[in-house]
């Protein structure tokens, strides 16, 4: 089963064999959802550089990942094998 990935969200990117950064600034406080259509590395942090290095997580695809924007303002992506896209989504949680 395939997850599709909005065409609508905040942010998307095409991603490749050079890290880029999602321009959306995360907030502490806030959630978001990553989906993305290719094994990616992924790296958070306040000016991170996504690599195959320590520091950097794997995002498997077709697979959606809330990420917690207190752990850091901006979200960082590179290709592990094969380019594709991704979407970073804000997430309201109803009270």
């Amino acid at each position: 089963m395939s997850f599709p990935i909005p065409t609508s969200s905040t942010d998307v990117k095409s991603v490749g064999g050079t890290q880029v950064n999602f321009d959306t600034t995360m907030a502490s406080g806030s959630f978001y959802i990553l989906v993305t259509s290719t094994l990616s590395w992924v790296q958070q942090g306040g000016a991170p550089v996504a690599s195959a290095a320590d520091g950097s997580w794997l995002a498997p695809p077709n697979t959606p990942i809330l990420i917690d924007g207190a752990l850091g303002a901006k979200l960082s992506i590179l290709q592990h094998t094969a380019a594709g896209s991704a979407s970073l989504t804000l997430v309201r949680f109803a009270r």
